[in-house]
């Protein structure tokens, strides 16, 4: 089950779970589509920027995992957790 703060926390997660946008992930294929776009541009100028530039901006650009923490799918029962959580969710919409 889902722990939230407060009902109106509860209320707003949702409202926005309803959303066409929340359902897209469309600010996840724009965060991978921004990264990969970044990596190819270091490398496209990989010369006029100089070695360590480059090596400092693509191990930057490659941490994207730092950006979001671990995945949830890295945690079994974690998933199984968040799943559970939100069938029940979508349940009580229903």
């Amino acid at each position: 089950m889902a722990h939230y703060l407060d009902d109106a926390q509860c209320k707003a997660l949702m409202r926005r779970a309803r959303s066409w946008l929340w359902c897209s992930e469309c600010p996840t294929w724009l965060l991978i589509v921004a990264v990969h776009t970044s990596r190819f541009g270091i490398a496209l100028h990989a010369t006029q920027l100089g070695l360590l530039a480059t090596t400092t901006l693509l191990t930057l650009a490659t941490c994207e995992g730092g950006l979001h923490g671990s995945h949830a799918s890295d945690y079994t029962e974690l998933a199984m957790l968040e799943r559970d959580a939100i069938a029940q969710d979508y349940a009580t919409l229903a």
